[in-house]
């Protein structure tokens, strides 16, 4: 099921009236705009719910209908409707009965770590919470979970399907509809992006607790290996032997520099030696295959047992 072009005309030009007068919006016409967006559901899916959130928030303020809404004070909400205008074209319309995935990934959240892979490979993800994860609410840690482990293998799924298996039943309705509360919100949509840039149409199903066994082992690896140093004194070390250019570190939520090589390996490369990326130079791809950086100055993390 497609979108009309005509509905599509006459979606845009009301956008382009809120926008422009942003500053005095009246909030039946915000109204009116997220039921047009809701009555597209059945041609191009949840996003529907995932994206006008924001929008949904500013709705509810309201006293009565005919009052007016700054926009300007409510930039998630116009983050949502410039998402629209932008990408309404571009949709991808749903199919009416599913097709089969082609990928399956099954992921669970400890209060160690997460844990996910991909069924029928070698494929795997992990990573144990920072002591500020590991106080987040179990809703918060699967759908964390979810979204290292599409991360993790988001090249090997691009222009595919594939059902995300989880045992948390919260964090399927959220990846599905999205959350009025913000920072699982911001899971969501960091998800939903993913998906976008990667052209992967991902579905999220409950299962019972005894049919995720792997994935929950997986989450409660404990990794003794796994310690860092404090940037303080990454900077002493820096300022005496550096300037580092390559950190080999064991996982990405520890790096200290922006070039960094990690111990698990990459599903894509398929090298021991893990990830590459620097996120300040154009260019230079996050999974960029030479990880030997001649002439570079790098800072060792070493395995902890052989320390002594």
């Amino acid at each position: 099921m497609e979108l009309p072009l005509i509905k599509i005309e006459n979606f845009i030009n009301l956008i382009d009236v809120i926008l422009s007068k942003a500053f005095k919006v009246k909030i039946r016409l915000l109204a009116k705009l997220c039921g047009k967006i809701i009555s597209f559901s059945p041609a191009i899916g949840n996003v529907t719910q995932i994206m006008t959130r924001c929008t949904f928030s500013v709705i509810n303020l309201r006293q009565d209908w005919d009052q007016y809404v700054d926009l300007r004070q409510h930039s998630d909400s116009i983050q949502e409707i410039m998402f629209w205008k932008q990408n309404i074209h571009c949709l991808k319309p749903v199919p009416l009965l599913r097709n089969n995935s082609e990928f399956n990934v099954f992921t669970d959240a400890s209060d160690i770590g997460a844990g996910g892979y991909l069924q029928g490979t070698d494929y795997i993800a992990h990573r144990q919470w920072s002591v500020t994860e590991a106080t987040k609410s179990s809703t918060w840690r699967e759908i964390k979970a979810i979204e290292l482990t599409l991360d993790s293998f988001a090249k090997v799924l691009e222009h595919s399907s594939v059902t995300f298996f989880t045992d948390n039943q919260n964090a399927v309705s959220i990846i599905k509809k999205g959350s009025k509360l913000p920072h699982l919100q911001g899971l969501a949509l960091s998800i939903f992006n993913t998906c976008v840039s990667c052209n992967i149409s991902l579905y999220a199903q409950w299962i019972p607790r005894e049919e995720n066994e792997k994935a929950d082992a997986l989450s409660r690896i404990i990794d003794i290996d796994d310690w860092g140093i404090s940037f303080e004194f990454f900077d002493f070390l820096n300022s005496i032997w550096g300037p580092f250019t390559v950190d080999r570190i064991s996982q990405d939520n520890l790096e200290k520099n922006h070039r960094a090589i990690l111990s698990y390996p990459d599903p894509v490369i398929g090298s021991n030696m893990g990830r590459y990326w620097n996120k300040d130079i154009p260019g230079i791809s996050r999974d960029h295959p030479d990880h030997k950086f001649p002439s570079r100055k790098s800072c060792d993390n070493p395995v902890l047992r052989k320390l002594s």
